[in-house]
């Protein structure tokens, strides 16, 4: 995801892991990214893959279905505070109550690991605060997405909008008619 994403696809990319002990696959290898193997509770390994220059830096979580998660990206935060950097710090957590306490130690974002859609972290690096939305529409707490079922005919896509929006339903976000789903239309679409 991040090689296609235009304003990211030239950027150089470092793994620091302690899988692919045999190097990384080969289609990963192919897309000019360097593996260093090692773990990031480690001072040293960090130095090795240059935090000190990194524009970004993303914490993968060890396991997103376990909190002890929390604990290591908890540790690896405070390594590269102590060690110092610039970057961009994107860090994931597997337990909400623990946000607070990454963005305290330097992570600009903090996301669930979702793996299912790895764009939710490639968004989170070029539009800060969408990946906010995007998260909040997996869950059912917040806000979410509902179809609505309704008949029209010859009205421009803006106006459908403006009306589900002054009506106080939310922001349409697309329509299905007889040639399929239809996302994002533009306003003057009938």
């Amino acid at each position: 995801q991040i090689r296609q994403t235009p304003v990211l696809e030239a950027i150089p990319i470092q793994i620091l892991t302690s899988k692919y002990t045999e190097g990384l696959p080969e289609s990963i290898v192919k897309q000019g990214v360097v593996h260093h193997h090692g773990v990031a509770e480690n001072d040293e390994n960090l130095g090795e893959v240059n935090i000190d220059k990194a524009k970004y830096i993303i914490l993968i979580a060890k396991d997103p279905n376990d909190c002890i998660s929390d604990s290591l990206t908890f540790d690896v935060l405070s390594r590269i505070q102590s060690l110092g950097t610039q970057a961009m710090i994107v860090a994931e957590v597997t337990e909400d109550a623990n946000r607070t306490r990454m963005t305290k130690l330097g992570a600009e974002v903090v996301i669930r690991p979702i793996r299912a859609y790895p764009e939710l972290l490639a968004r989170a690096l070029v539009a800060t605060g969408t990946e906010q939305v995007l998260e909040n529409l997996f869950i059912h707490d917040g806000d979410h997405m509902v179809r609505f079922d309704c008949a029209f005919r010859d009205k421009k896509w803006s106006d459908i909008v403006c009306r589900f929006v002054v009506g106080g339903a939310g922001i349409p976000m697309g329509y299905i008619n007889e040639n399929g789903v239809h996302v994002n239309p533009l306003p003057t679409e009938t």
